[in-house]
């Protein structure tokens, strides 16, 4: 069972579950007009509650900041795997690896070094990763 708390959004109460509260909280803090933010939001939450449901879940908040396209706090809620423009060698797969599992992308670049010296494989490995994943939008 999830702790429920009561929140104030935009002058209206809501019932959020306590994760769905801090992910809210988090996504809120990083945008530039925060009182837009915090109307945009509430409007959205109460749009999803009835009756029936009368508590705000973890999901709805996800769906909600998607939905608006709010930048999703860093805090391993949500982790998108992009390829990296900066610091990048060739296309920006070890690095957007590494950013993305928090390791030195010098340590990824080895891998594949060494996965393509022994089987060859890096090489197809990297050109997969080079079609497959973005680029970083924000970059």
């Amino acid at each position: 069972m999830k702790r429920v708390i009561s929140v104030t959004l935009n002058s209206e109460v809501f019932m959020i579950e306590e994760d769905a509260y801090v992910c809210l909280k988090n996504a809120i803090g990083k945008q530039a007009d925060k009182n837009e933010a915090e109307r945009l939001v509430a409007e959205r939450l109460k749009s999803k509650l009835s009756a029936n449901k009368t508590i705000v879940t973890y999901l709805d908040v996800l769906e909600t900041l998607n939905v608006l396209d709010f930048r999703l706090p860093e805090n391993g809620y949500v982790k998108r795997l992009y390829r990296q423009p900066k610091n990048k060698l060739l296309g920006g797969i070890c690095t957007g690896l590494g950013e993305y599992f928090g390791i030195d992308p010098v340590i990824i670049r080895i891998a594949f070094i060494v996965s393509t010296t022994l089987v060859f494989a890096g090489v197809w490995t990297y050109l997969l990763f080079w079609i497959v994943i973005p680029q970083n939008p924000d970059a």
